[in-house]
């Protein structure tokens, strides 16, 4: 599955894809049983406390609620790098 976290103005494209999931809450978490999941941060940073930026609920939430093979960006910070790092999960900036 690919949890896409955007802003929440974002023009949701993906949703009539099933294997596609824009993560708005914390509690969409309870729903994916799904073990190879991939996260998509559009435009959307990691603040200094960890929270995500625009979202109300914490990155580092999401890492242990549900198993993450890799995360892609197309914003970077310190704190990101510093989350997946403690985590191992692999970070593919683009």
């Amino acid at each position: 599955m690919t949890l896409i976290l955007a802003r929440k103005n974002h023009p949701k494209i993906f949703n009539q894809d099933k294997s596609i999931v824009y993560l708005e809450s914390i509690c969409m978490l309870k729903r994916i049983k799904d073990k190879n999941n991939i996260i998509i941060i559009d435009n959307l940073s990691i603040n200094d406390d960890g929270t995500v930026e625009e979202l109300d609920f914490f990155f580092e939430e999401v890492l242990i609620s549900i198993k993450v093979k890799l995360i892609i960006t197309n914003t970077i910070n310190q704190k990101l790098i510093d989350i997946v790092k403690f985590h191992q999960i692999p970070l593919i900036v683009i």
